[in-house]
């Protein structure tokens, strides 16, 4: 274990405050790492290589100092981490007015060296986590399917259960890390304090959804956050979905109500195998995708309730254009198909081309949706009214919306 620089000053400011002494850090081999008296870092500091060749701590007095290169009077203690003296950590001043303050500045010093390796660990099980996630979601089948399930059973996975993925996507989480950023009082350096905020998101998700360890969760590119649910129980797809909505709600409530962001989640299905994970992924992405282009932001989607759409997204651009300009011809401009007369079509389009019930449902005479419908019919060439019509007028708008 090696005490860096950073945990040396660390340790100096804490135990300078506290005590209102000038405080030394020495690392294995004598030299000062850390200092309240910033000219002495980097310096040679005799009394703590004694320390460290002896195991003792040593009494600087007055005259002492005069002999030694690097000292001044004072107090100084080895710093040990399991039972290995790594540093040596000595306060300045006369020894008869600081030796009560002795062994709570070495104890303060190694529970911080302490705590220190344990954040470590933790960061480092953490990114193993979170390689091994990665690596799971980009999962194909010319990899080593072997290699995979002994990581899952090192990191305490059991992969023979059923999962599925959720995508979490932050619509506004730029104006949200801004705002948070300028209301800062002290200078930050920006990409550290974003990462900062999105750690938070992260955990907030953790702590709401982590009381099964079979849960994968992580960030995934972007402004994107991952949930991969554990399934103990063989619930029916359709369960699965309801539970999976009910969890999706219960993150963008907490998110939105705590933080004010905006979220649009997309949930896939369960696929068997350890590669079913990466396509649940895909499917959880591009219901997240599909679902706010063609019906908006800061919603819930499932793949399954996006047929369509997933058809589009596996249309080529140039189809999608040639269908989108047969269809609707010179309409395909906003000002020729305008707000109106597009709201007018997905109305009646999802009364099932009733005429009487979308009239209602949009607050206008029967014959005001008549006359609408015409000039529909008169700019494209096609009747709403009819269901072929109806189902290409349907799709090119679907095309229009998706595309913008």
């Amino acid at each position: 274990m090696k005490i860096t620089e950073n945990l040396a000053s660390l340790i100096v400011n804490r135990t300078t405050k506290l005590l209102g002494k000038n405080i030394n850090i020495m690392d294995e081999n004598g030299l000062i790492i850390g200092s309240g008296d910033k000219e002495r870092i980097d310096q040679f500091h005799e009394g703590a290589e004694k320390v460290i060749s002896s195991g003792d701590p040593l009494e600087i007095s007055h005259s002492d100092a005069q002999n030694l290169k690097g000292v001044k009077p004072g107090i100084n203690l080895p710093i040990e981490f399991n039972e290995q003296i790594v540093g040596v950590v000595g306060i300045t001043g006369a020894p008869d007015k600081i030796r009560d303050y002795a062994e709570l500045v070495k104890i303060t010093a190694e529970l911080m060296l302490q705590q220190s390796v344990l954040e470590e660990e933790i960061r480092l099980e953490d990114r193993a986590h979170d390689n091994f996630i990665q690596d799971l979601i980009s999962l194909d089948e010319d990899d080593d399917k072997e290699f995979i399930k002994t990581r899952a059973e090192i990191l305490g996975y059991n992969m023979m259960i059923s999962r599925v993925a959720v995508v979490i996507g932050i619509d506004n989480f730029w104006e949200f890390a801004y705002h948070k950023l300028n209301k800062k009082e002290e200078t930050v350096d920006e990409g550290i304090y974003i990462q900062q905020l999105k750690n938070q998101i992260l955990s907030e998700i953790k702590d709401l959804l982590y009381q099964d360890q079979q849960d994968m969760i992580s960030m995934a590119g972007n402004n994107n956050f991952l949930v991969i649910k554990s399934f103990h129980a063989e619930l029916k797809a359709v369960d699965k979905e309801e539970y999976l909505f009910d969890l999706a709600a219960k993150i963008k409530e907490l998110l939105s109500t705590k933080y004010d962001l905006n979220l649009t989640i997309g949930i896939g299905n369960y696929h068997p195998g350890i590669e079913g994970i990466s396509n649940s992924f895909s499917e959880a992405k591009q219901a997240r995708e599909i679902g706010a282009k063609l019906f908006g932001s800061d919603d819930i989607y499932h793949i399954n309730e996006l047929e369509i759409g997933k058809l589009l997204e596996e249309v080529s651009p140039a189809t999608k254009k040639w269908f989108s300009k047969i269809t609707l011809g010179t309409a395909q401009n906003r000002d020729d198909l305008d707000e109106t007369l597009v709201e007018t079509l997905d109305i009646f389009f999802a009364n099932d081309l009733n005429v009487s019930q979308t009239a209602r449902k949009l607050y206008i005479h029967r014959n005001t949706l008549l006359y609408r419908l015409d000039k529909v019919k008169d700019k494209t060439n096609l009747d709403p009214r009819q269901f072929s019509d109806a189902l290409r007028l349907k799709l090119a708008l679907m095309i229009r919306e998706y595309n913008e």
